[in-house]
This record gives structure tokens, sequence and C-alpha cells, in this order.
């Protein structure tokens, strides 16, 4: 990309499939600051399914990406 470009829309970086982002959110560091306090994300789907995890674990993704949740409930 060039230096003046605007970037690339999230939907061509990742494989969404019928899932949407809801958000996303800027870190300056993955790593805590201090070591009495970790940083940690939450996240929860519509169905409940609820995820806390360390901030750390997102740090070095793989070329195939990281799977941060996964809601596997089907509704009754």
């Amino acid at each position: 990309m060039a230096r003046q470009s605007k970037g690339r829309n999230i939907v061509n970086l990742l494989n969404l499939q019928n899932q949407q982002v809801a958000s996303i959110i800027n870190v300056s560091s993955f790593e805590p600051e201090d070591e009495e306090h970790e940083l940690q994300l939450i996240m929860a789907t519509s169905k409940g399914t609820v995820k806390k995890t360390r901030l750390s674990a997102y740090g070095n993704p793989r070329a195939s990406g990281v799977i941060a949740i996964i809601s596997t409930r089907t509704m009754i």
C-alpha cells in the first residue's frame, strides 16, 4: 500500500462467511505494563457464549489467523 492510502476494508482481509465485525480495538501493546495487571479481552456472542482471554494470546497471529471465539450452541 502507498503511504497515502486509506487502508483496506476488513471484509477483504478476513474470511467471515456469515459473521459480522462488531468492534475493533486498537492496542499499542499486547503485554501488560506491570506484572500485577494482566490485560484481558472479554467477548460475547448473541447466543450467550462469553469468553475471557489474555490479550497477549493475540500478539503473534499465524498466517491463517487466530480464532478468538467459536459459538457452537444452536437455538432450539
